[in-house]
């Protein structure tokens, strides 16, 4: 895969601007879908979850690169401490990957209980209410129906395909992990590997919380290189 990931880019990149900044969004894409694959693959759990991850690593990184001064005019609702908090872009992208595996650390212990249909409507339950929050608390970003601009251009394809074969190679470490095994022995077969002693929801939960590292890194890149975050671009569209 990072062989082909290379290839492509570099092929691309002999096509003109317009096609390295396409494929600067499908490294993006790609980057969300490691994500999906770490756990959904794995686990063998529906998860519509991801995207609110994406969502708040997003809104991390774009909270944290913009210019202190223009987040005044430009998010005038903030909580005041919110103005002096200032990273450089890449530690902001690993911020907002942190952010984004915290919430799937906070929100695990009830959802990976779930199977079948009732994990995927819970997860999807979860975007929904990260993309209300996200879209009306103008405290945390800009007033309801509105954009959060001024994110600096620092990314060029390159950049992003870095960001990318780093995903993968950390998708492959985990997939070589003892969590790893013992979640797709439970996905296999969940009676046999309960009575074998596998704790499967402890297993579902690092799954979810490593994975959701990953997904928020994916939406600090989003913020990064569409340079305008909107909580309606953050949602099940995102998904599809």
């Amino acid at each position: 895969p990072i062989f082909i990931v290379v290839v492509v880019v570099a092929v691309n990149s002999l096509f003109g601007k317009s096609n390295e900044i396409a494929m600067q969004y499908a490294l993006v894409d790609l980057v969300i879908v490691v994500a999906l694959q770490m756990f959904i693959g794995t686990s063998g759990v529906l998860s519509f979850g991801h995207v609110a991850f994406v969502a708040v690593g997003a809104w991390t990184v774009g909270l944290l690169t913009i210019d202190p001064q223009l987040k005044h005019s430009l998010l005038p609702n903030l909580f005041p401490f919110l103005y002096d908090v200032s990273a450089p872009w890449v530690p902001a992208i690993f911020i907002g990957g942190l952010v984004g595996g915290l919430l799937a650390l906070i929100v695990a212990p009830a959802l990976m209980r779930l199977n079948g249909l009732q994990a995927g409507i819970a997860t999807f339950a979860l975007l929904g209410l990260v993309n209300q929050v996200l879209t009306y608390w103008s405290s945390i970003g800009p007033p309801s129906g509105q954009s959060m601009v001024g994110i600096p251009s620092v990314l060029n394809v390159w950049i992003t395909m870095l960001f990318a074969l780093g995903a993968i190679i950390v998708a492959w470490l985990f997939q070589r992990s003892r969590p790893a095994r013992l979640l797709r022995a439970a996905r296999e077969d969940g009676i046999a590997a309960a009575a074998s002693g596998i704790n499967v929801v402890s297993q579902r939960i690092i799954a979810f919380a490593v994975s959701g590292v990953v997904a928020g890194v994916a939406g600090g890149l989003f913020a990064l290189t569409n340079r305008v975050v909107q909580a309606s671009q953050l949602s099940i569209e995102l998904d599809r």
